[in-house]
């Protein structure tokens, strides 16, 4: 099972998206190694961080996130 942090979710990831911009960034050297190209995806809440702050509808969740390159 992966650690997660007191003020985060666990999730079990049931669908990705990966955009234009995600390969390109990646194929033209845009990215930095190491960085995370692709951050859409939706899935299952396993487990909730006590500290964790939001409400998440009958535990699923939809992760849409800009800016997610490093």
């Amino acid at each position: 099972m992966p650690k997660y942090g007191s003020k985060e979710l666990l999730i079990k990831v049931t669908h990705v998206a990966q955009n234009p911009t995600d390969w390109k960034h990646v194929h033209f050297g845009l990215a930095k190694p190491g960085s995370i190209v692709g951050c859409d995806f939706s899935g299952i809440v396993v487990q909730i961080g006590k500290e964790a702050v939001g409400k998440y509808i009958n535990y699923y969740y939809l992760q849409v996130v800009s800016k997610c390159l490093n």
